[in-house]
């Protein structure tokens, strides 16, 4: 009785002993993955910092270039714009001499022909014996009459189309800003 006794008094430290070592060993396992799991979330959190700032540089970069091809645009639609203008200007101003220049022949011409019948005429009255001269001056007066009616009638047929090809420019010019000012939208609608 007292060798069982003494045999289990000597196995109590062994147990106790073995039992110390799995708790060590389970409270060292347990500090370990405890340490890779902190480790861990430290790397992941480090990956998640870098991600995290290499977007921001990705996105102040497009943010940037989206800036500058906003202010390119505003550059490029104010040229577009002024060139129009530009040439609409000359294409008016061309318009305008042309028709001047038209207008100053017309009425040259019409001094011409009124020169020329009062040449006519005055040939007509020495010519002509001085018993006939009233009926000469009514047939006179009559042919200038029809002329002066002529060239009304051409003076006012040359101002209709010349007031006809100015619309027609004006409309031009109203089609061509529409058609700028919907690719100039468009550009900025993309843009955006």
């Amino acid at each position: 009785m007292a060798f069982k006794a003494e045999r289990e008094h000597t196995a109590f430290p062994r147990r106790g002993k073995t039992n110390l070592l799995q708790h060590l060993r389970r409270y060292l396992e347990l500090q370990c993955r405890r340490l890779k799991r902190k480790l861990l979330l430290g790397c992941h959190n480090l990956e998640q910092d870098l991600v995290r700032e290499e977007l921001n540089k990705r996105k102040a970069q497009k943010d940037l270039e989206h800036a500058m091809l906003l202010r390119q645009h505003e550059s490029t639609q104010e040229l577009e714009f002024r060139h129009l203008s530009t040439v609409q200007k000359m294409r008016c101003e061309l318009m305008r001499l042309q028709h001047q220049a038209k207008l100053t022949d017309q009425l040259e011409r019409n001094k011409r022909r009124e020169r020329e019948l009062r040449r006519k005429h005055v040939m007509q009255v020495r010519q002509q014996p001085k018993s006939l001269k009233p009926h000469l001056d009514e047939a006179q007066e009559a042919e200038c009459q029809a002329l002066k009616m002529q060239r009304q009638q051409e003076l006012e047929l040359l101002t209709e189309f010349q007031s006809k090809i100015k619309m027609q420019a004006e409309a031009q010019h109203a089609q061509e800003l529409r058609e700028l000012e919907q690719r100039v939208s468009l550009h900025k609608a993309l843009l955006k």
